[in-house]
């Protein structure tokens, strides 16, 4: 597939949506911010293994 916008094209997939939707919804409910949210994310799954867009 050509590389469209001239962006370094990364072969790490995106999280699946199983993996990251049941935490989003958590720690929403618990209050958190986006920011902040996204950084507990990452200590949820291997960032290694999955692309954090």
């Amino acid at each position: 597939m050509p590389n469209i916008k001239g962006q370094i094209a990364s072969k790490v997939p995106p999280p699946l949506n199983d993996i990251i939707r049941p935490l989003v919804v958590q720690f929403a409910a618990a209050g958190y911010s986006n920011p902040q949210i996204v950084s507990k994310l990452k200590e949820h799954y291997d960032t290694n293994t999955y692309n954090f867009l």
